[in-house]
């Protein structure tokens, strides 16, 4: 059934409480297609839409998915890669709706570490300190005092980065709503 379908059944008293039921188990998010997709992540390359399947893994955001992002992510390599960044993408965003931060192991969080200060500064630096901010790992809960206070939370990632490529940043990066404060600024 597509949405031009499902649509029309909702608009339709006869069909009506069948397509809540079916509205309800997608929402419900049925373990089989959890399992299916989770299985998915581990084949990226037969994915043709890798950006359009992460948006949907970061949309369902579900913990099952976060083992074997990072076991894909962990095997690829920036710049070779082509979905990477959208696998970084999903797997920061489910970290970001978990109530507690996940627990990786050390190779992971040295990957991602190597990785914000060895690429650049670009899109998969970015990604690795927002998925760094969601580990619960000694390197990544690490609080900077600043001048008039402490960093918003994922501070030491992001922290870290701003100060690997200070003279690189865009006044569009500087002007993230965090920075805003004057104190901060100044640092």
């Amino acid at each position: 059934m597509n949405l031009e379908q499902m649509v029309a059944e909702l608009k339709s008293p006869d069909s009506r409480d069948e397509t809540f039921k079916l509205i309800g188990q997608v929402l419900d998010v049925d373990p089989q297609l959890v399992e299916t997709l989770a299985i998915l992540i581990g084949t990226p390359e037969e994915i043709k839409d890798t950006h359009g399947f992460a948006s949907v893994l970061a949309d369902l955001s579900q913990a099952e998915f976060i083992k074997p992002l990072i076991q894909t992510i962990s095997q690829s390599e920036p710049g070779e890669t082509p979905w990477l960044a959208d696998y970084m993408y999903a797997l920061g965003s489910i970290l970001q709706d978990e109530d507690d931060c996940w627990q990786p192991e050390e190779s992971f969080v040295h990957l991602l570490g190597k990785w914000v200060h060895s690429t650049g500064g670009g899109e998969i630096a970015w990604k690795s300190a927002v998925i760094l901010s969601q580990l619960d790992h000694p390197a990544t809960l690490k609080q900077e005092k600043a001048p008039g206070g402490y960093h918003p939370p994922g501070a030491f990632s992001m922290c870290s980065m701003v100060a690997a490529y200070l003279e690189t940043l865009t006044p569009t990066v500087l002007a993230f709503p965090w920075r805003r404060d004057a104190a901060f600024r100044a640092w």
